[in-house]
């Protein structure tokens, strides 16, 4: 652990953080359990881009390879970890990140509740391990529903689930969405977009 710099502690709920913290760079694409993630995901790929990947809950069985694996739903996600190091094999290289300390969690992380989804605050979580661009595929908020059941998520399209993406806009946070109202708010991500440096203050 080490001492949490003044920006990071912007988004962080504790004087000490990870020295994993700000390690990473570059562009995060972030998969979450959306009805449309894998086309979302192929048409990433497509790009012919280099980037890191981050699966939250139900998202994280599925996609093979995974440089992260997140939810705020720590029991959930410790059996997702222990599940893909079983499935994966010498595949299952992610690093498992949740808000309490249990088998199969590399990182706990003392996130302040600045949305309610695992999806939306997977991008909180990324910022502070040092990624400057983010890609959500499969986050549409829009409840049209999820890849891996039938069932439809009304919750996240009411004026709340809103409110918490605009939030996440106004930080500054450079984030594209590939659907949804997600896409709508942080708008779609272009390859000048992907390209262009980030200029620092």
């Amino acid at each position: 652990m080490r001492r949490a710099t003044e920006e990071e502690q912007k988004y962080y709920c504790s004087e000490m953080i990870h020295e994993i913290a700000g390690s990473y760079s570059g562009l995060l694409v972030i998969y979450g359990g959306g009805r449309d993630m894998w086309q979302e995901r192929a048409a990433v790929e497509m790009l012919g881009i280099g980037y890191d990947t981050m699966a939250v809950n139900v998202a994280g069985m599925f996609i093979p390879d995974l440089t992260h694996l997140y939810s705020l739903h720590y029991k959930n996600i410790s059996y997702i970890s222990n599940w893909r190091k079983v499935e994966y094999g010498s595949r299952a290289k992610h690093i498992c990140h949740s808000t309490k300390e249990i088998n199969g969690v590399d990182y706990v992380w003392r996130l302040p509740s600045q949305a309610s989804t695992s999806g939306l605050m997977a991008i909180i979580l990324g910022h502070l391990l040092g990624y400057d661009k983010f890609i959500l595929c499969g986050v549409p908020m829009d409840g049209t529903g999820y890849f891996y059941k039938p069932s439809v998520n009304s919750t996240f399209s009411d004026r709340c689930r809103e409110m918490e993406i605009q939030n996440l806009k106004n930080k500054g946070l450079d984030v594209r969405s590939m659907s949804g109202r997600t896409a709508d708010i942080f708008g779609k991500p272009t390859l000048e977009w992907i390209k262009q440096e980030k200029i620092y203050a």
